[in-house]
């Protein structure tokens, strides 16, 4: 697969992720700014965003993110990003990298706040979206 499909099909299951919270949060602000941080990631750069992603969240986490379970949310929910992320090469620099991961962390929580259910669906579009990014070369 080639990198610009695997770019498409990330931002197409972003786009997804962010609908459907919005779809059940319509008026969250931290879905909203969620959202408006990843589109202003993709205008500038969306390979930049799948870099990020994969090397700020799905390398480093991986053992975290094998399981989906309320553990594992627990689990992300927990973690100190700012101190275990390190700038990746072609990644964003760390304080962009934690703000992806904070964003990240912000629809878990919403998500977790109103049912169990809702924050597995949300977990399991941020593992989804982690299996495509480890395909990006």
């Amino acid at each position: 697969m080639e990198n610009t499909q695997i770019v498409r099909a990330f931002m197409k299951h972003l786009d997804e992720f962010m609908e459907d919270m919005l779809r059940v949060y319509p008026d969250n602000k931290d879905i909203l700014r969620g959202k408006l941080y990843f589109n202003t990631i993709r205008k500038a750069n969306p390979s930049k965003m799948v870099k990020a992603w994969k090397n700020n969240l799905a390398i480093p986490f991986e053992k975290e993110l094998a399981n989906i379970n309320n553990e594992t949310i627990e689990l992300i929910l927990s973690i100190n990003y700012e101190k275990q992320i390190g700038v990746a090469k072609e990644s964003l620099n760390v304080k962009d990298a934690a703000s992806l991961v904070e964003r990240m962390k912000d629809l878990l929580k919403v998500a977790r706040e109103e049912s169990e259910d809702n924050a597995l669906k949300a977990l399991t579009y941020i593992v989804n979206l982690c299996k495509i990014s480890k395909l990006y070369n």
